[in-house]
């Protein structure tokens, strides 16, 4: 699989739209659950918000009402003999009773004035006597033990003026079963150095619940809390810390919590502080209960963007299988015209895109390259029969300039039209398509130089070319090395003697499934000729076939149909040059080959005027 994705560029293609449609759906992903996420803590900062705001708002109306019901002592003449009754005890049978009436009626009134009092009660420090007023009993005095402990627990610590609040508690007087706070307020006579009594007044937390009811049942996982300016706990919707110190209160309270709240590790607080209460209303909630909500509708966008993911690599499928078939038959097409098979067609599908272009091209070349051969190459043969050993270099380099044909595939129409198929390539973001494209149609362009002499250099660059077409095909299987002696530089060689050279060995020389193969080209200057090294660690020439192919290098015949490398190279070379020139083989096997050639010492400009002697 790997293998069948690194020698074919359609896979690749496709490879690679699949990585960029995941990593485009994974954004997506990303960006979806970050606005989920969002969302949901914008949720719960606002519902966070609104909660602290009806408790504020409760605990604002009940203090209210607490002071309400102690003003009435003082601003009400008709309760006023409650305080002075307070200051200065008669013993009189007559103003007690006329006080217990007068109480009464104070208790029942403001017990009927909210719907949220539970218990209203006042106490004498005097005579150490306690008046409550609840649903079940009108109005009891000299209560149980642990009431008057409770209310001297509130004696000691309630502010000297104004209301004071406690934390919840669960009261055993009233049918009510839920937490109930405590509000205090301190009775003052300015005839007394100390005070005459207070009154408490409890409020049921019912409606206060009522109200939270949505957000609790919304975000069963966040607590509420009222806490005092030490730290403790007035109310927690909880009650596991009511009337405890609340953890961390002097970092919740320095840390300067922003209006939008803020996440501390796994919890997210929300703070607001009543000024003139000096109470703190606090919301926590854990982190995780957010995300695990959340877990349907991600896993809904999952499944969507998953779904979305295998549609659009099968569209990618079925769009590209019909133009890589077509790809494939041009390939094949091209293999066999470079093996001299001039008589493969390609069958056109009747569309008039780019690949008919080729296609029709390709088949027009063939029928145009067949008759050349006949007309130019086989009559050229025939009628220059006599003139053999000063033509035939001639013949040999129009037979490589013929095979150089067979390659360009009509060159100068091929290539604008392969110009016009790498830039749509690159359109759509095939580049290596787009390169290879680019490389075949330099190697054309190349190929339309005449002449028979061309520099080192250039003969190079067109190798180079070469290889790197090759390399798609054999890519990271080859290492190729080129060495270059420096004094050789300027010097000619004849034009096609590597690129044959190199094509035998990269489609004879190399080691099928072998993963490092290798190939160098060594050019230097040996005494006064030039010395051309292509050696291959293949899998090397047997020795008996190597013997044969020594007997054809020296053997002034034409080569085999088909065959026009290591035969034509060197019998052009042995035709210019004489005898004491050519091509060099020798190979190992199972270590590879090593293919030698020899041309004399000269400039480019030397070399040429020599070939052109020579064929006059």
């Amino acid at each position: 699989m790997y293998t069948k994705i690194k020698s074919s560029v359609f896979s690749k293609l496709i490879l690679f739209f699949a990585v960029v449609l995941f990593i485009s759906f994974t954004a997506i992903l990303i960006y979806s659950s970050q606005y989920l996420n969002q969302k949901a803590g914008n949720t719960l900062q606002t519902e966070s918000i609104r909660a602290i705001n009806r408790m504020n708002n409760y605990i604002n109306e009940k203090y209210i009402t607490s002071q309400r019901i102690l003003a009435s002592l003082y601003k009400n003449k008709y309760y006023s003999i409650i305080p002075s009754y307070l200051t200065s005890p008669a013993d009189d049978t007559h103003v007690r009773q006329n006080f217990a009436s007068t109480l009464d009626e104070f208790l029942q009134f403001h017990f009927s004035s909210d719907k949220d009092i539970v218990n209203i009660a006042l106490e004498i420090y005097g005579d150490q006597s306690i008046y409550l007023l609840n649903k079940e009993a009108k109005r009891r005095r000299n209560l149980e033990d642990a009431l008057r402990e409770q209310m001297n627990g509130y004696q000691k610590t309630a502010k000297d003026y104004g209301v004071t609040l406690f934390p919840a508690y669960t009261s055993v007087l009233s049918p009510y079963s839920g937490p109930v706070i405590p509000m205090v307020c301190r009775i003052k006579s300015t005839d007394l150095a100390a005070d005459p009594g207070c009154i408490l007044v409890d409020f049921s937390c019912r409606s206060m619940e009522d109200e939270l009811a949505d957000y609790s049942s919304e975000f069963p996982s966040s607590t509420l809390y009222i806490l005092d300016s030490h730290g403790t706990v007035i109310y927690d919707s909880s009650t596991a810390l009511t009337g405890q110190p609340y953890p961390g209160f002097s970092r919740l309270t320095a840390d300067d919590i922003p209006p939008g709240g803020m996440e501390d590790g796994e919890l997210y607080t929300n703070l607001e502080y009543n000024g003139s209460l000096d109470l703190y209303f606090v919301s926590v909630h854990p982190l995780h209960s957010i995300y695990r909500t959340l877990k349907p509708q991600k896993t809904f966008i999952y499944a969507g963007i998953m779904t979305l993911t295998a549609v659009s690599l099968f569209s990618i499928l079925l769009f590209s299988r019909q133009y890589f078939r077509r790809i494939s038959a041009i390939c094949c097409a091209i293999r066999e015209i470079r093996s001299g098979n001039l008589t493969v067609r390609i069958k056109s599908p009747g569309q008039t895109d780019e690949l008919s272009l080729i296609s029709d091209n390709l088949n027009d070349m063939c029928g145009r390259l067949e008759h050349m051969i006949q007309e130019v190459y086989i009559s050229q043969i025939e009628a220059q029969s006599s003139e053999i050993l000063r033509k035939d270099a001639e013949l040999k380099q129009r037979a490589a300039e013929l095979y150089a044909l067979q390659t360009q595939i009509n060159p100068h129409f091929l290539y604008n039209t392969l110009e016009s198929i790498r830039m749509r390539a690159l359109s759509f973001g095939n580049r290596d398509v787009a390169q290879m494209v680019y490389l075949l149609s330099t190697l054309f362009k190349q190929s339309l130089k005449t002449g028979f002499v061309t520099g080192i250099p250039e003969e190079l660059d067109t190798c180079r070319l070469y290889l790197e077409l090759t390399s798609y095909r054999y890519k990271d299987k080859i290492d190729t090395e080129i060495e270059v002696d420096e004094n050789v530089q300027e010097c000619g060689i004849i034009r096609h003697i590597l690129q044959p050279i190199i094509e035998n060995a990269l489609c004879h020389g190399l080691a099928p499934g072998s993963a490092h193969n290798a190939i160098l080209i060594a050019i230097g200057q040996e005494g006064g000729d030039i010395l051309i090294r292509i050696k291959d660690n293949g899998t090397g020439i047997s020795p008996e076939r190597l013997n044969q192919l020594k007997i054809q290098l020296n053997t002034q015949t034409s080569p085999q149909e088909n065959r026009i490398g290591l035969s034509n190279v060197h019998q052009r070379i042995t035709g210019i040059f004489g005898c004491g020139y050519g091509v060099g083989l020798d190979s190992i096997p199972g270590e590879g080959t090593t293919v030698t050639i020899r041309i004399p010492y000269m400039t480019v400009k030397e070399m040429e005027n020599y070939v052109q002697s020579f064929a006059c």
